[in-house]
């Protein structure tokens, strides 16, 4: 706790541990207990009665009425003499003492034991003043090592850190199966599993492009900006869509690549700075709004507007080239393939 106390932003550190308490342990000899016809339940409600008491009646003054608990006075409650010099029945007609059948001492033990995966466990708990949780997380991790725990002891972390990382570990589970399903469609669409590849160049540039954005806010990453990350998959790539399809169209036409890439580009400018402007213009208000929530969703619209601007930018550059690059790689592989089936046959001197 006091390695804790240490960590800027973290206030309110408590623990749930408590000192150990004064103990009567009862320690019973089961083969003498049986031998002289002591049964233990017997055992152990006499002495349940008699420590910590059990209410026999009621007792009514006036309109006040009151619990009757039968229990042995202090000072000799907490006495292993006293307690072993209590009678309890054993077999039938006699009576035995306690200390005849159990051994009885003082000890000091913990008032409580709490477990976690029934495995024992003290929780310390703190709160967060104006500090992002992934950094306390790492100073704690850091004082954690500090302590050097001896083989055994280890250091869980629950509460909202536990959230945060099974949200991260979910949220890369999520990445590969949107980029799966991505995949997929285009492919699908367009009938191929080359451009599908160059739609997809802009999925990495979207990602530098909103973390850049929250970085130049001085805002950090949390549930909702990847939230807005994965949002942005879908945004940024219907810009390349509309690049790749039309290419394709004027290519079937009978355009020449470079020229279909360059008369693509053009023509499908509009339509992107349009949707563009529309998707920065709705987001502009949930950036800048005030009240409850409005920090969880500021932090998912820097992260869309962000990255829509930059991407914007980028894969106006980025997919044309690339288009390209795939291009030759296919027209390289098919003649290729073409020179291995039919190679071109060398004049002989008598053909010369």
């Amino acid at each position: 706790m006091e390695k804790v106390r240490t960590i800027k932003g973290v206030v309110d550190v408590d623990s749930n541990f408590e000192p150990t308490q004064p103990e009567l342990q009862v320690t019973v000899n089961r083969a003498r207990a049986a031998d002289l016809g002591v049964k233990i339940d017997s055992l152990a409600t006499s002495l349940r009665t008699l420590v910590g008491g059990e209410e026999v009646s009621e007792y009514k003054d006036g309109d006040d009425q009151f619990i009757v608990r039968l229990r042995l006075d202090e000072p000799f409650r907490y006495s292993p003499v006293s307690m072993g010099n209590l009678l309890i029945p054993g077999s039938p007609g006699k009576i035995v003492r306690v200390s005849d059948v159990a051994a009885l001492r003082l000890d000091r033990k913990p008032a409580s034991i709490e477990r976690y995966n029934r495995q024992r466990q003290i929780s310390v708990t703190a709160n967060i003043d104006r500090a992002a949780l992934g950094d306390v997380l790492a100073a704690a991790r850091a004082k954690v090592e500090e302590l050097h725990l001896k083989a055994g002891y280890r250091a869980v972390f629950g509460g909202n850190a536990k959230t945060l990382s099974e949200a991260s570990n979910n949220f890369v589970i999520a990445i590969v199966l949107a980029v799966a399903f991505i995949y997929m469609v285009l492919a699908s669409q367009f009938n191929s599993f080359v451009h599908p590849l160059t739609i997809m160049t802009s999925l990495p540039l979207s990602l530098p492009a909103g973390l850049l954005a929250l970085m130049a806010l001085g805002m950090t990453i949390n549930v909702y900006s990847a939230i807005g990350l994965m949002m942005l998959f879908g945004l940024v790539k219907k810009n390349s869509i509309l690049q790749v399809d039309y290419t394709n169209t004027l290519r079937e036409q009978g355009r020449d690549r470079h020229d279909a890439i360059m008369s693509a580009n053009l023509v499908r400018l509009r339509p992107i700075l349009m949707t563009t402007v529309a998707i920065i213009a709705g987001m502009i208000p949930i950036a800048v709004g005030r009240g409850e929530g409005s920090g969880s969703r500021a932090s998912m619209a820097i992260t869309i507007l962000g990255g829509q601007v930059l991407c914007l930018l980028l894969t106006l550059l980025v997919t044309p080239v690339v288009y390209s690059y795939f291009a030759d790689l296919r027209e390289w592989g098919a003649a290729t393939r073409i020179r291995r089936v039919w190679p071109r046959r060398t004049p002989t001197i008598a053909e010369v």
